[in-house]
């Protein structure tokens, strides 16, 4: 049995079923197995342990809401390119994702019954081969190392998917994020306010 995937009226790419679900479950083993690779003492005191990374859920709808709510507007405005406010139902769909064509990972901290969110990781298959990827941290755990944890699960993640290119679209003065990119591999090109992130996987490896 295949599954054929479809993005709008294209379709993306065709997979067994048992391939499919295989690869499902890889990419979820490497999320949680995967050693922390930044330094301890760049954490803020906060044991390393503490931080948990996995898919997200539809579950997550609640700390997803007050993750993103609980941004900056500086934040806000660098992750969406626009000063507004994410609506309730772009929340859901964010935390429902389609894992067919969707890899959206989390950092979260405290006890499994009263996660926080902290950061969010995630890429979207837009045609065969490559996704769009994105990036977002709560303000207080930017610059700390977890964007680089973050990334480098996403990038392993998408190398399990078999992609071989992943880009994204910042504004060019969101020098930090440009930094993270660069130091996983990225190229950066600017053009006017914005700044397009890419990483081909196949010349990587």
């Amino acid at each position: 049995m295949t599954m054929t995937v479809l993005v709008g009226s294209a379709a993306v790419f065709t997979l067994s079923t048992s391939t499919f679900n295989r690869e499902m479950a890889v990419t979820e083993a490497t999320l949680i197995d995967a050693p922390v690779r930044s330094d301890a003492r760049a954490w803020g005191g906060l044991r390393l342990s503490e931080v948990r990374f996995r898919s997200i859920r539809a579950a997550d709808l609640g700390i997803l809401h007050s993750f993103v709510h609980h941004l900056s507007p500086e934040t806000g405005y660098k992750r969406l390119l626009s000063p507004r406010t994410p609506s309730d139902d772009e929340l859901r769909r964010w935390s429902a994702i389609d894992p067919a064509t969707e890899c959206a990972l989390v950092a979260v901290v405290g006890p499994e019954d009263q996660e926080e969110l902290i950061g969010v990781a995630r890429f979207v298959v837009e045609s065969p081969g490559e996704a769009d990827f994105a990036i977002v941290l709560a303000d207080a755990w930017q610059g700390l190392g977890l964007g680089r944890e973050l990334m480098s699960r996403l990038v392993d993640a998408a190398r399990l998917w078999g992609l071989r290119k992943v880009r994204g679209d910042v504004l060019a003065t969101n020098t930090g994020m440009i930094a993270l990119a660069r130091r996983s591999g990225f190229a950066a090109r600017r053009s006017g306010i914005v700044s397009t992130l890419s990483l081909d996987l196949q010349r990587q490896s």
